[in-house]
């Protein structure tokens, strides 16, 4: 049996508007629009669960530990 892929493929103009706009959407931190411009970008592509900005996480994380003293560190348990 010979097996094939089949890809999607769309003109240049609407990848490079896909592009700029996703840019733009970055740009702004608009997290929601990213997405949906791979959506409709990636036809496969179906994400799972909600959005989370892990870095946003980390630094809230940091910010937190630097509050209580910690520096960042997970405190050792004895």
């Amino acid at each position: 049996m010979i097996m094939r892929a089949i890809e999607h493929s769309m003109p240049w103009r609407d990848v490079q508007r896909i592009i700029d706009e996703m840019l733009d959407a970055l740009n702004r931190n608009d997290c929601d629009r990213a997405r949906d411009l791979l959506m409709k970008g990636v036809i496969e592509y179906r994400p799972g669960g909600t959005l989370q900005d892990h870095v946003w996480l980390r630094k809230a994380e940091l910010v937190h530990a630097k509050q209580v003293g910690n520096g960042g560190f997970p405190r050792a348990s004895i």
